[in-house]
């Protein structure tokens, strides 16, 4: 009888560990279950640094202070908002910079965001805390915090004008 519980626990033990470990992709977020570390983002910033390069400074250089891409229908968007704070949508037609994109797209980037100074690829994301690649022609990218952020932290990484952001939301 003893031996049958063995078994039993077992079986059991094993059905919840294959269980987790085909689930796990989907239950975890775009880049990992993890929160990445500056050494894991200076990785990916080598690793991506010609397309966030690209993608960087065409955004720096058009309208807007809130810009954002989306992708959908084979359609690569960016939208921002006008002086009367009105969405506007364009269209990207220039090739390189859809390639870049979508090159972006598939290592699992969720978004990119230009705002104010910077422009930020956001690399990790778990409910409403994130973990970004910021990049800004300037100086150190002034990112407000929400009144909720209860950590922020931004570091400088290798390449010039590009940073480690990690901010933590107690929502």
């Amino acid at each position: 009888m003893k031996f049958i519980k063995n078994i039993f626990f077992l079986v059991i033990l094993f059905i919840i560990i294959a269980f987790f470990i085909i689930t796990l992709p989907f239950i975890s977020d775009q880049n990992g279950l993890f929160i990445p570390n500056q050494n894991k983002i200076e990785k990916a910033l080598l690793r991506d640094y010609h397309n966030l390069k690209y993608v960087a400074e065409w955004f720096i250089n058009t309208n807007g202070d809130n810009v954002q891409w989306s992708t959908g229908n084979d359609k690569i968007k960016y939208f921002y908002f006008d002086n009367e704070k009105s969405q506007v949508e364009k269209k990207i037609t220039e090739e390189q910079l859809k390639e870049s994109i979508a090159y972006l797209d598939d290592k699992n980037y969720s978004k990119i965001i230009k705002k104010d100074n910077y422009v930020s690829f956001v690399y990790w994301s778990d409910f409403g805390s994130s973990v970004c690649i910021v990049f800004s022609p300037y100086d150190v990218p002034q990112i407000n915090a929400d009144e909720d952020d209860i950590f922020c932290e931004i570091k400088k990484l290798s390449r010039d004008n590009w940073f480690y952001y990690k901010h933590i939301d107690d929502r």
